[in-house]
Order: C-alpha cells, then structure tokens, then sequence
C-alpha cells in the first residue's frame, strides 16, 4: 500500500510540473504574438495576448510554491529523482521570472 502511495504522489507532482510547463509553453506563445502584433500595429489584439499571458501567469505564480513545498516534504524518493524535480521546478521559475519580465516591459 505504501508503494502504491508513493507512486501515487509522484504522478501527481509529475503531473503538476508538466501541467505548468506547458501553462508557460502557450504563455510564451501568447508573448511572441503579442510581440507580433505590436509589430505590426495591432493594438487589440496586444492587448488580448498581453492580458491571457498575464492571467497564465498569475495561475502558474499561485501553483509554483505549492509544488515547490510538495517536493520539500517529499520522502522516499530517490536522490536522484529529487535532483531532476529540484531541476524541473527551476526552470519553472526561471522561466516564469523571464516571461513576468517580457510582459512588464509591453
């Protein structure tokens, strides 16, 4: 039982993680067309991927520290499995913190 537990909870963070990355994946869509149609002249729809980005981000600023604890009372993973979600929550943040600035800057 306590494997299926355990299996249970990486999936899950698993889940979570992928689910955010591709939250940020289709938020630096939004940016690249808004980036595009400020280009271009296309006040309206600046506006409209500027504030989709926005909302997306403000989901994956909620979401990101509750994985980020979820992974610091993780037991019972491996060292290496810790490294790699240790990996994967950086470039969340990373990521989040390039796309929050590109947006600030419009």
């Amino acid at each position: 039982i306590f494997h299926i537990i355990l299996i249970m909870a990486t999936s899950s963070w698993s889940r979570e993680q992928q689910d955010l990355q591709r939250l940020l994946d289709t938020t630096r869509n939004d940016i690249d067309k808004m980036i595009s149609y400020e280009r271009n002249g296309n006040r309206a729809n600046v506006v409209k991927f500027k504030r989709d980005a926005k909302a997306k981000l403000k989901q994956v600023a909620t979401r990101v520290p509750k994985l980020e604890r979820q992974l610091q009372g993780a037991t019972n993973i491996t060292d290496s499995e810790l490294r790699l979600r240790a990996s994967q929550l950086k470039k969340l943040k990373r990521d989040y913190t390039e796309y929050k600035g590109l947006i600030e800057n419009k």
